[in-house]
C-alpha cells in the first residue's frame, strides 16, 4: 500500500468487526491499495477471497477477508 493511501473506516476497524460484518469493494481496495480492476482479477484467480454469493452490491464477510490476510483457509 502507498503512503498515501488511506483505509476506509470499516477497514480500519477490521479488527474488531462481528465476522458477518460486510465489507465492499471501497474498503478491500482500501486494504490492499488496489484498484477495482486487480481486486476482480485476484478474485478470479483464487488469490483473494470469492465475494458473498447473490448479493445485490460486491460484498465480503469480514472474517473470510481476516482469514485470508492471516493466510487461512477460507470456506466458499
Amino acid at each position: 500500500m502507498s503512503a498515501t493511501s488511506v483505509l476506509t473506516l470499516r477497514a480500519a476497524a477490521l479488527d474488531t468487526l462481528p465476522t458477518g460484518a460486510r465489507l465492499d469493494v471501497h474498503d478491500l481496495r482500501s486494504l490492499l491499495g488496489c484498484s477495482k480492476s486487480t481486486l476482480m482479477r485476484r478474485v478470479a484467480d483464487g488469490v483473494a477471497p470469492a465475494p458473498i454469493p447473490d448479493e445485490p452490491q460486491l460484498a465480503w464477510r469480514a472474517g473470510d477477508v481476516r482469514a485470508w490476510l492471516n493466510g487461512e483457509e477460507t470456506e466458499a
